[in-house]
């Protein structure tokens, strides 16, 4: 997974090299009468011999899964890549090697749409699955030459005044059949046909010049903060793009948050640092998205590469459980403790609300006071509700 993103940032001597370590490691947890050929690109193919059933087989591709995420080191960084597999079984499935591939080819690639590190037994109705990921993949390439996507934004407030803070600018792609779909159905499929740094440009560019018309407008500007996928914090680019999109237009850097996934810190913590302190100088803050569903954050908390996080929605879910409330008080009370700026997501209820109140937490958003809305929609709510910033001078 993602090896195409290791040879851009990383270099193709690097990704060469993973390679034969991947090579060595799949080799290595099989028997000697299993086959392994390497068929290009980053695609390995593996032929088990005399297997009594499944059970067998399911045992031996997650050994190979675990056996491929252990963290490597190449060229002086520390690497950890996933992979996805797919399986076809003769003759069962087909007697057939042209056959047998194909469908292995299939179940595969449902593998990596269920997340990645993932295997899958190919079946017939995965066919038709994947004819509707080539086709809604086509529909995606075409999106951003239609002009379909579009830009939402959600609030985030004062637990204590009400008062609006800051804003998330979610993307939405306005699909001509489907209507509005949301980033998580989407945003996936753009990192494979290789959309996500257009994306990324879009919808930089697209808040940038949202935030200069009100200030145009003369209206308050509050901070946005813009999702930033894995692949673009791999890019050297992305510090001298944001540096000159705020000398062009002037702008303040402390309206500009940008969000990254704990996903997104895995592959190499040591050059996404690096990154992120860079882009912490210019003065942009830098926030965790989604904290609690990854991978732990805590080597980057310890060096001091992030100003923000973003508890994440599953951690509020079960309040009526006492475990869940020690977790979010304690987890809270650590960051405060480290000095990092904390938001809770998805607060849909007054018991959340208040709960998060007594742990000392100060800022949230969730269904409870705005739902994801358009640039009109939320230019009419400021026509009713104050907002309240002061971390801009």
């Amino acid at each position: 997974n993602r090896f195409k993103m290791v040879n851009e940032s990383l270099g193709h001597e690097v990704g060469d090299e993973l390679l034969k370590s991947v090579a060595v490691r799949l080799s290595t947890s099989l028997r000697k009468e299993d086959i392994v050929i390497r068929m290009g690109n980053d695609e390995f193919i593996v032929v088990l011999q005399n297997i009594r059933n499944d059970d067998n087989i399911d045992m031996v591709a997650h050994n190979l899964l675990y056996s491929i995420s252990r963290p490597l080191k190449l060229a002086g960084h520390d690497l950890t890549v996933t992979a996805s597999i797919g399986c076809s079984v003769y003759p069962r499935d087909s007697t057939e090697i042209d056959s047998l591939l194909k469908y292995a080819d299939i179940a595969m690639i449902e593998a990596k749409r269920t997340g990645m590190n993932a295997f899958r037994f190919f079946n017939r109705d995965m066919s038709v699955t994947v004819l509707d990921q080539l086709l809604n993949e086509t529909s995606l390439m075409r999106a951003m030459e239609k002009k379909e996507f579009l830009a939402y934004y959600q609030p985030r407030l004062s637990l204590s005044t009400g008062k609006i803070v800051g804003l998330e600018a979610l993307i939405r792609w306005n699909h001509p059949q489907k209507g509005l779909i949301p980033a998580a159905e989407f945003i996936l499929q753009a990192e494979r046909i290789g959309l996500i740094r257009r994306i990324g440009e879009f919808m930089l560019k697209t808040v940038t010049r949202q935030l200069m018309q009100w200030r145009e407008k003369n209206k308050q500007l509050i901070p946005v903060a813009i999702n930033v996928s894995s692949t673009e914090l791999y890019d050297s680019d992305l510090k001298n793009a944001l540096k000159d999109i705020l000398d062009k237009t002037g702008l303040s850097p402390k309206l500009v948050e940008l969000e990254i996934t704990e996903t997104g810190l895995i592959e190499d913590i040591r050059k996404v640092r690096a990154t992120l302190s860079e882009i912490r100088k210019i003065g942009i803050t830098v926030s965790i998205d989604d904290f609690g569903t990854g991978y732990s954050t805590m080597n980057m908390l310890k060096n001091q590469t992030l100003d923000e996080i973003k508890i994440d929605r599953e951690f509020i879910r079960d309040l009526e459980k006492d475990k869940s409330r020690i977790i979010i008080r304690n987890t809270i009370a650590m960051l405060q403790q480290l000095g990092v700026h904390i938001v809770i997501e998805g607060v849909e209820t007054e018991e959340q609300k208040s709960f998060l109140l007594g742990c000392g937490c100060t800022d949230a958003q969730g269904f409870l006071f705005h739902r994801p809305m358009p640039v009109e929609a939320f230019d009419a709510l400021l026509l009713q509700q104050e907002c309240e910033y002061d971390r801009t001078n």
